[in-house]
Protein backbone atom coordinates (compact mmCIF):
# COMPACT_ATOMS: atom_id res chain seq x y z
CA UNK A 1 0.00 0.00 0.00
CA UNK A 2 0.92 3.45 -0.57
CA UNK A 3 -0.23 6.89 -0.33
CA UNK A 4 -0.57 9.94 -2.28
CA UNK A 5 -0.51 13.00 -0.33
CA UNK A 6 -4.17 14.55 -1.38
CA UNK A 7 -4.87 15.73 0.16
CA UNK A 8 18.12 15.76 -15.07
CA UNK A 9 17.96 14.43 -17.14
CA UNK A 10 21.40 14.91 -17.85
CA UNK A 11 21.61 14.42 -22.04
CA UNK A 12 23.54 17.47 -23.48
CA UNK A 13 21.87 19.77 -25.73
CA UNK A 14 23.68 18.84 -28.93
CA UNK A 15 23.04 15.10 -28.22
CA UNK A 16 19.20 16.36 -29.17
CA UNK A 17 20.10 17.65 -32.22
CA UNK A 18 19.58 14.67 -34.33
CA UNK A 19 16.83 13.27 -32.43
CA UNK A 20 14.95 16.29 -32.81
CA UNK A 21 15.71 16.50 -36.06
CA UNK A 22 13.89 13.43 -36.99
CA UNK A 23 10.73 14.09 -34.79
CA UNK A 24 8.87 15.16 -38.01
CA UNK A 25 10.46 12.63 -40.37
CA UNK A 26 10.05 9.48 -39.50
CA UNK A 27 10.08 9.42 -35.64
CA UNK A 28 7.33 8.19 -34.64
CA UNK A 29 5.35 8.44 -30.89
CA UNK A 30 5.22 4.78 -29.42
CA UNK A 31 2.54 2.53 -30.07
CA UNK A 32 -0.07 1.63 -27.88
CA UNK A 33 1.24 -1.81 -27.13
CA UNK A 34 4.61 -0.03 -26.23
CA UNK A 35 2.83 2.44 -23.73
CA UNK A 36 2.48 1.77 -20.11
CA UNK A 37 -0.80 1.87 -18.95
CA UNK A 38 -2.86 5.12 -18.76
CA UNK A 39 -2.79 7.35 -15.15
CA UNK A 40 -6.21 6.38 -13.54
CA UNK A 41 -6.82 9.53 -12.20
CA UNK A 42 -9.89 9.13 -10.13
CA UNK A 43 -7.79 6.69 -8.58
CA UNK A 44 -5.19 9.38 -7.89
CA UNK A 45 -7.62 11.64 -6.48
CA UNK A 46 -9.20 8.94 -4.31
CA UNK A 47 -6.08 8.29 -2.48
CA UNK A 48 -5.68 8.73 1.14
CA UNK A 49 -4.06 11.79 2.23
CA UNK A 50 -1.19 11.87 4.50
CA UNK A 51 -1.11 14.06 7.12
CA UNK A 52 1.26 17.24 7.10
CA UNK A 53 3.21 15.07 9.25
CA UNK A 54 4.67 13.26 6.29
CA UNK A 55 6.63 16.17 5.85
CA UNK A 56 8.06 16.68 8.82
CA UNK A 57 11.57 15.60 11.11
CA UNK A 58 11.81 15.65 14.76
CA UNK A 59 14.65 14.56 16.68
CA UNK A 60 16.65 15.01 19.94
CA UNK A 61 19.86 15.76 17.81
CA UNK A 62 20.98 19.47 17.76
CA UNK A 63 21.73 20.93 14.89
CA UNK A 64 24.06 23.85 15.75
CA UNK A 65 27.94 21.71 15.95
CA UNK A 66 29.16 25.24 18.25
CA UNK A 67 29.56 23.09 21.17
CA UNK A 68 31.94 20.57 19.28
CA UNK A 69 33.14 22.57 16.21
CA UNK A 70 35.97 19.94 16.20
CA UNK A 71 34.44 16.64 16.82
CA UNK A 72 30.85 16.90 15.22
CA UNK A 73 31.54 19.34 12.54
CA UNK A 74 34.47 17.25 9.91
CA UNK A 75 32.77 19.54 6.72
CA UNK A 76 32.73 22.94 9.29
CA UNK A 77 29.92 23.95 8.27
CA UNK A 78 28.35 24.72 11.37
CA UNK A 79 26.46 21.49 11.41
CA UNK A 80 26.36 18.56 13.59
CA UNK A 81 27.70 15.89 11.46
CA UNK A 82 25.00 13.15 13.07
CA UNK A 83 22.41 15.63 13.15
CA UNK A 84 22.81 16.15 9.07
CA UNK A 85 23.22 12.24 8.61
CA UNK A 86 20.07 12.05 10.34
CA UNK A 87 17.85 14.55 7.63
CA UNK A 88 19.55 12.83 4.90
CA UNK A 89 18.04 9.21 5.99
CA UNK A 90 14.92 10.93 6.96
CA UNK A 91 14.30 12.44 3.79
CA UNK A 92 15.86 10.13 1.16
CA UNK A 93 13.70 9.23 -1.39
CA UNK A 94 12.83 5.79 -2.08
CA UNK A 95 13.35 5.23 -6.08
CA UNK A 96 10.78 3.39 -8.74
CA UNK A 97 11.91 2.11 -11.82
CA UNK A 98 9.80 1.65 -14.61
CA UNK A 99 8.99 -2.32 -15.15
CA UNK A 100 10.51 -2.11 -18.31
CA UNK A 101 14.04 -0.30 -17.54
CA UNK A 102 16.91 -2.02 -19.07
CA UNK A 103 19.06 -2.27 -16.31
CA UNK A 104 17.02 -4.97 -14.89
CA UNK A 105 19.05 -7.02 -17.68
CA UNK A 106 22.44 -5.58 -17.27
CA UNK A 107 24.49 -7.43 -14.47
CA UNK A 108 26.52 -4.33 -14.02
CA UNK A 109 23.98 -1.74 -13.08
CA UNK A 110 23.78 -0.11 -9.93
CA UNK A 111 23.17 3.21 -8.69
CA UNK A 112 23.94 5.27 -5.07
CA UNK A 113 22.97 8.14 -3.62
CA UNK A 114 24.98 11.06 -2.34
CA UNK A 115 23.56 13.91 -0.39
CA UNK A 116 24.69 17.07 0.85
CA UNK A 117 22.88 19.20 3.69
CA UNK A 118 23.97 22.74 4.21
CA UNK A 119 22.36 26.17 5.30
CA UNK A 120 21.65 28.95 3.17
CA UNK A 121 23.93 31.41 3.74
CA UNK A 122 22.30 34.59 5.56
CA UNK A 123 19.44 32.90 6.84
CA UNK A 124 20.33 29.90 8.70
CA UNK A 125 16.89 28.91 9.35
CA UNK A 126 16.73 27.31 5.64
CA UNK A 127 18.46 23.95 4.98
CA UNK A 128 18.73 22.82 1.25
CA UNK A 129 19.52 19.06 0.96
CA UNK A 130 20.65 17.24 -1.85
CA UNK A 131 20.04 13.90 -3.31
CA UNK A 132 22.65 13.26 -6.04
CA UNK A 133 21.25 9.83 -7.50
CA UNK A 134 24.41 8.11 -9.38
CA UNK A 135 23.25 5.59 -12.02
CA UNK A 136 25.71 3.47 -13.66
CA UNK A 137 24.43 3.24 -17.44
CA UNK A 138 22.21 5.86 -19.23
CA UNK A 139 20.80 3.51 -21.78
CA UNK A 140 19.46 6.69 -23.76
CA UNK A 141 16.26 6.84 -26.07
CA UNK A 142 15.34 6.50 -29.67
CA UNK A 143 18.62 4.98 -30.31
CA UNK A 144 20.62 7.74 -29.43
CA UNK A 145 22.02 10.19 -26.35
CA UNK A 146 23.24 6.77 -24.46
CA UNK A 147 26.27 7.27 -22.17
CA UNK A 148 28.12 5.90 -19.20
CA UNK A 149 27.19 7.01 -15.48
CA UNK A 150 24.60 9.08 -14.73
CA UNK A 151 23.82 11.64 -12.15
CA UNK A 152 19.90 12.65 -11.57
CA UNK A 153 18.91 14.72 -8.70
CA UNK A 154 16.10 15.82 -6.29
CA UNK A 155 16.59 18.73 -4.00
CA UNK A 156 14.57 20.14 -0.54
CA UNK A 157 14.64 22.84 1.21
CA UNK A 158 13.31 22.82 4.93
CA UNK A 159 12.86 25.09 7.50
CA UNK A 160 13.93 24.91 11.06
CA UNK A 161 11.01 24.90 13.96
CA UNK A 162 10.83 27.58 16.31
CA UNK A 163 11.52 26.19 19.76
CA UNK A 164 13.63 22.92 18.96
CA UNK A 165 17.39 22.07 18.30
CA UNK A 166 16.86 20.30 15.37
CA UNK A 167 13.61 19.75 14.00
CA UNK A 168 12.46 20.58 10.53
CA UNK A 169 9.58 20.64 8.07
CA UNK A 170 9.76 20.47 4.45
CA UNK A 171 8.99 24.25 2.40
CA UNK A 172 10.08 23.11 -1.12
CA UNK A 173 11.24 19.95 -3.22
CA UNK A 174 12.50 20.33 -6.75
CA UNK A 175 12.78 17.59 -9.38
CA UNK A 176 15.17 17.48 -11.82
CA UNK A 177 14.20 16.01 -15.22
CA UNK A 178 16.12 16.09 -18.84
CA UNK A 179 17.47 19.53 -16.52
CA UNK A 180 18.38 22.21 -18.66
CA UNK A 181 17.88 20.67 -22.15
CA UNK A 182 15.06 21.38 -24.52
CA UNK A 183 12.91 18.57 -22.63
CA UNK A 184 13.40 19.50 -19.28
CA UNK A 185 10.54 18.71 -16.95
CA UNK A 186 12.05 20.15 -13.77
CA UNK A 187 9.48 21.31 -11.36
CA UNK A 188 9.54 23.10 -8.15
CA UNK A 189 6.96 22.31 -5.23
CA UNK A 190 6.56 24.62 -3.02
CA UNK A 191 4.15 25.25 0.12
CA UNK A 192 2.06 23.37 2.64
CA UNK A 193 -0.61 22.85 0.07
CA UNK A 194 1.01 21.78 -3.35
CA UNK A 195 3.29 19.44 -1.18
CA UNK A 196 0.48 17.10 0.32
CA UNK A 197 -1.14 17.92 -2.94
CA UNK A 198 1.60 16.53 -5.20
CA UNK A 199 3.93 14.56 -3.51
CA UNK A 200 3.97 10.75 -2.94
CA UNK A 201 4.83 8.81 0.57
CA UNK A 202 5.07 5.68 1.96
CA UNK A 203 4.40 4.60 5.02
CA UNK A 204 7.63 2.67 6.12
CA UNK A 205 8.73 2.23 9.92
CA UNK A 206 5.82 4.31 11.74
CA UNK A 207 6.68 7.22 9.42
CA UNK A 208 6.65 8.59 5.60
CA UNK A 209 9.18 7.74 2.72
CA UNK A 210 9.40 10.11 0.10
CA UNK A 211 8.39 8.45 -3.15
CA UNK A 212 10.41 9.57 -6.59
CA UNK A 213 9.71 7.68 -9.81
CA UNK A 214 12.77 7.52 -12.34
CA UNK A 215 11.92 7.71 -15.94
CA UNK A 216 12.71 4.57 -18.03
CA UNK A 217 16.56 4.26 -19.47
CA UNK A 218 17.28 8.01 -18.83
CA UNK A 219 16.23 8.10 -14.85
CA UNK A 220 15.10 11.71 -14.62
CA UNK A 221 13.49 11.88 -11.40
CA UNK A 222 9.82 13.03 -10.53
CA UNK A 223 6.86 13.23 -8.11
CA UNK A 224 4.63 11.35 -9.95
CA UNK A 225 4.00 8.96 -12.73
CA UNK A 226 1.41 11.43 -13.82
CA UNK A 227 4.09 14.16 -13.58
CA UNK A 228 6.56 11.70 -15.74
CA UNK A 229 4.07 11.46 -18.24
CA UNK A 230 2.46 14.58 -18.75
CA UNK A 231 4.20 15.54 -22.21
CA UNK A 232 4.80 12.32 -24.26
CA UNK A 233 7.43 13.75 -27.03
CA UNK A 234 7.48 11.55 -29.52
CA UNK A 235 11.04 9.21 -29.97
CA UNK A 236 11.79 11.01 -26.66
CA UNK A 237 8.95 10.01 -24.22
CA UNK A 238 9.24 9.26 -20.59
CA UNK A 239 7.65 6.40 -19.27
CA UNK A 240 7.23 5.26 -15.09
CA UNK A 241 6.16 3.48 -12.85
CA UNK A 242 5.99 -0.36 -11.78
CA UNK A 243 2.93 -0.73 -14.24
CA UNK A 244 1.64 -4.43 -13.54
CA UNK A 245 4.05 -5.70 -11.30
CA UNK A 246 2.28 -7.81 -8.33
CA UNK A 247 4.87 -6.67 -5.88
CA UNK A 248 6.13 -3.23 -6.82
CA UNK A 249 8.61 -3.59 -3.85
CA UNK A 250 11.07 -5.22 -6.01
CA UNK A 251 11.34 -2.01 -8.49
CA UNK A 252 11.35 0.24 -5.32
CA UNK A 253 15.06 1.18 -4.65
CA UNK A 254 16.61 2.80 -0.94
CA UNK A 255 20.29 2.93 -2.55
CA UNK A 256 23.32 2.95 -0.31
CA UNK A 257 23.69 6.88 1.02
CA UNK A 258 26.96 8.52 1.43
CA UNK A 259 27.23 12.45 2.99
CA UNK A 260 29.67 14.15 0.76
CA UNK A 261 30.11 16.95 3.26
CA UNK A 262 31.35 20.21 1.77
CA UNK A 263 33.21 21.45 -1.17
CA UNK A 264 36.50 22.34 0.97
CA UNK A 265 36.34 19.80 3.75
CA UNK A 266 34.57 16.57 1.60
CA UNK A 267 33.56 13.80 4.03
CA UNK A 268 32.27 10.89 1.64
CA UNK A 269 33.19 12.15 -1.18
CA UNK A 270 34.52 9.35 -2.86
CA UNK A 271 31.90 6.94 -4.76
CA UNK A 272 33.87 3.42 -3.73
CA UNK A 273 30.96 2.35 -1.49
CA UNK A 274 28.70 3.36 -4.37
CA UNK A 275 30.68 0.74 -6.70
CA UNK A 276 32.63 3.87 -8.17
CA UNK A 277 36.04 4.16 -7.02
CA UNK A 278 37.35 6.70 -9.51
CA UNK A 279 34.51 9.46 -8.75
CA UNK A 280 34.66 12.23 -6.10
CA UNK A 281 31.64 14.24 -5.68
CA UNK A 282 34.01 17.56 -5.95
CA UNK A 283 36.40 17.12 -8.52
CA UNK A 284 35.91 18.49 -12.40
CA UNK A 285 36.13 15.01 -13.95
CA UNK A 286 33.71 13.61 -16.15
CA UNK A 287 31.27 11.03 -14.16
CA UNK A 288 31.40 7.36 -15.94
CA UNK A 289 29.65 5.12 -14.07
CA UNK A 290 31.59 2.07 -13.54
CA UNK A 291 33.38 2.49 -17.12
CA UNK A 292 36.86 4.14 -17.23
CA UNK A 293 35.97 6.22 -20.37
CA UNK A 294 33.64 6.57 -23.79
CA UNK A 295 31.34 9.19 -23.86
CA UNK A 296 30.62 10.40 -19.99
CA UNK A 297 27.97 12.39 -18.42
CA UNK A 298 29.30 15.99 -16.34
CA UNK A 299 31.07 15.73 -13.54
CA UNK A 300 28.84 15.37 -10.39
CA UNK A 301 29.75 18.79 -8.36
CA UNK A 302 26.78 21.19 -9.49
CA UNK A 303 24.03 18.89 -8.65
CA UNK A 304 25.25 19.52 -5.09
CA UNK A 305 26.35 23.32 -5.39
CA UNK A 306 23.77 24.78 -7.62
CA UNK A 307 20.55 25.68 -5.46
CA UNK A 308 17.46 25.39 -7.47
CA UNK A 309 14.99 27.57 -5.74
CA UNK A 310 17.74 30.72 -5.42
CA UNK A 311 19.08 29.90 -8.76
CA UNK A 312 22.46 30.32 -7.39
CA UNK A 313 25.73 28.54 -6.29
CA UNK A 314 25.75 27.56 -2.50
Amino acid sequence: MWYHVCFREDMRPAAYLLPLALLGVGCAAPSPEEDDAAVDEAAVTGKLAVPAEALAFHTSLAADASACPTACDVDRDGLNDAWEDAVLARFQPRLELDEQEKGRDDPSFRVGVAGRVVARAGDPSRVVVFFGFAWSEDYGACGFTDHHGDVERAVLELARVDGTTGDLVIVKAYTASHEGDPTDKSHTYAGETELRAELEFLPENGSHRWLLYTSRDKHGTFASKGACESRKIPCLADYCGADGVDDKSELRLLPALLNVGEPAHPRESNWAKLGYPSTDAWTSKSFCGAKSGGDCDSAPRTSFTRDPFSKKDI
